[in-house]
């Protein structure tokens, strides 16, 4: 169960991720600059009845016309973004997904009389807070390998 909410908010935190580049990306586009008003200065619109020009005859209005918006690039779906997550460093994120499904084994089959349910319970906590401790040590020279350990940590706890 924690495995497939592990598994989506991965995925939901991957598309945030690159919703947030699609809109740093068109920001930069726009030049980065986004025009601020003064909330000091009251913003007042003209009044039909105070306007300097004459209003034009109906056959000299000209609607004006938006520019074209730029085609949308491609988002991958959701399983593309995971086969794309998972190809880099495939055999450590392989391995994590082994050893939580092991750990979930492990614990009741082998220690089924020897420990009961608290003693169980306590160890997949200690297992568990191993492998978070040793993540948060690998993950300042491994990024990638510390946080697939942090996130198999916070999975057996």
């Amino acid at each position: 169960m924690s495995l497939l909410l592990s598994i989506i908010a991965l995925v939901v935190i991957m598309n945030l991720s690159k919703r947030v580049k699609n809109l740093e990306q068109s920001i930069g586009k726009l030049g980065g600059v986004m025009p601020v008003m003064p909330e000091s200065m009251p913003i007042t619109p003209p009044s039909p009845l105070t306007t300097p020009f004459p209003a034009p005859a109906v056959s000299e209005a000209v609607a004006p016309q938006a520019p074209p918006l730029p085609p949308r690039p491609q988002t991958p779906s959701v399983l593309e973004t995971f086969f794309q997550w998972f190809s880099v460093d495939w055999p450590m994120k392989l391995g994590a997904v082994l050893l939580f499904l092991a750990f979930g084994w492990i614990v009741p089959v082998f220690f089924w009389d020897a420990i009961g349910p608290i003693g169980q319970v306590t160890l997949g906590f200690l297992f568990g807070i191993a492998i978070l401790f040793f993540g948060a040590k690998r993950i300042s020279r491994y990024a990638n390998q510390g946080s697939v350990l942090l996130g198999l940590g916070a999975g057996i706890i």
